[in-house]
């Protein structure tokens, strides 16, 4: 075990978790270039997924143990194909064309836990490896190849590589919380504001430029309109959010979820 994945790995044994990284506002738009990557900013609960000796465990972003409230993917992470792993994330309770409905969650974890979902974005840790210096589009592959085809309990949240006005765009017709974009080569930093890392609510006037029209091609702006033609369309039939195999982490405009 490589000494960055000794102390992390120590880390999460002492404290149950390692501080999640965090975003910014900064209300100057959607970042439109190539060099990031656009994600669904989902309406949940940040959450991180810590596998290692002692099993399986669920820790909100304040570092509570909540791993009986979600105890399916507690039980699904187990599965996983790793002795050891720090998956960074959203839980979600996804109605039945995907879209996270925020005021389901309380309900469904007291009553129906297992049509909760987990959407993983990150992974830190692996067998030992920290990768948290490693890029984020390196990563998402890392994660992809551990939770594919990501259409269970676990899920994968899919990104588009530049197009940040489109994909805004269509996350607000569509009535989502908003988008994260995020640096391409940007490593994972635990705890603190990350400039790398950019939120964007849907329907604020500080992130009016996003809707704005982008200066990136048309044929951009439509592959992103067809990619969420697919994501209105796409359905799972256990009530979880949809993410279909095939549908790898650098494919463009893919189903965010």
């Amino acid at each position: 075990m490589a000494a960055g994945g000794r102390v992390l790995a120590w880390e999460a044994m002492v404290n149950g978790w390692v501080h999640q990284a965090a975003g910014t506002h900064p209300g100057r738009g959607c970042p439109d270039q190539d060099a990031w990557l656009q994600e669904i900013k989902y309406n949940g609960f940040s959450t991180q997924r810590v596998l290692d000796w002692a099993g399986g465990r669920a820790f909100t972003k304040a570092g509570h143990n909540w791993s009986r409230r979600y105890w399916p993917i507690v039980a699904a992470l187990e599965k996983l194909p790793a002795k050891a792993l720090i998956l960074d994330g959203e839980m979600i309770a996804p109605e039945p064309d995907g879209r996270p409905n925020f005021h389901e969650i309380h309900s469904r974890m007291a009553w129906n836990a297992e049509l909760l979902a987990f959407v993983a974005f990150d992974i830190l840790h692996r067998d030992g490896q920290d990768l948290r210096p490693l890029p984020v589009i390196d990563r998402k592959a890392i994660l992809w190849e551990l939770v594919k085809p990501a259409d269970g309990i676990i899920q994968y949240s899919q990104h588009v590589e530049g197009g940040g006005a489109a994909f805004y765009k269509a996350a607000e017709q569509m009535g989502l919380e908003g988008i994260v974009s995020k640096r391409r080569g940007s490593p994972y930093r635990s705890g603190g504001k990350d400039e790398a890392w950019v939120k964007s609510n849907a329907g604020t006037s500080a992130n009016s430029n996003c809707s704005a029209s982008s200066a990136r091609p048309a044929s951009e702006a439509k592959r992103c309109s067809q990619g969420t033609a697919q994501i209105t369309r796409s359905r799972n039939g256990s009530g979880s959010a949809s993410s279909r195999a095939g549908a790898g982490p650098r494919r463009a405009c893919p189903r965010p979820w």
